[in-house]
């Protein structure tokens, strides 16, 4: 083989390795980018969870009085294909799903329980209803969670439920 040859080889050898390391710089970017959104995301959830469980004292006192409320079961559910269609991140009303939210089941959800509406469940506390359940679940709210561990520990439980007005 010449010099020239030899030479020619490991510049191209030199040319790929400099690409595939910056393919592998932008991936990294683009990783970090990408964590950096679901945590500004997560931490403006966080924000707002806070502030409508300072509300929720009130209505706790109140929850007798009110008028739509309901004996609901109450379950979680996280963003995994097992457990919703084929997009985990895209609610039934079109949104990404979002810490705070709730699904509701579709007999709920034709007696008014509907998308962008805020429902209190004694013991948890103020949620959005931006999904909706499964036809074969009945007078059931399912909170979301991302970590499918937290969703696990809820567990099955029983709750007073009010649809909140306005």
């Amino acid at each position: 083989m010449s010099v020239k040859y030899k030479s020619f080889i490991y510049v191209i050898f030199l040319i790929i390795s400099v690409i595939l390391m910056l393919v592998n710089i932008n991936l990294k970017i683009h990783n970090q980018n990408s964590n950096l959104m679901e945590k500004i995301e997560l931490e403006k959830a966080r924000i707002e969870i806070k502030f409508l469980r300072n509300q929720t004292s009130n209505l706790e006192r109140e929850l007798e009085n009110y008028k739509s409320v309901k004996d609901l079961t109450i379950t979680a559910y996280s963003p995994t294909k097992n457990q919703t269609d084929s997009d985990p991140f895209i609610t039934a009303c079109m949104e990404r799903v979002r810490a705070g939210g709730v699904a509701v089941s579709q007999d709920l959800f034709y007696k008014g329980w509907t998308c962008g509406k805020r429902v209190f469940i004694r013991g948890k506390g103020i949620f959005r209803i931006n999904d909706v359940m499964n036809r074969r679940k009945k007078n059931q709210i399912d909170v979301f969670y991302f970590n499918t561990k937290q969703a696990l520990r809820n567990g099955i439980k029983k709750a007073k439920v009010a649809l909140l007005v306005g």
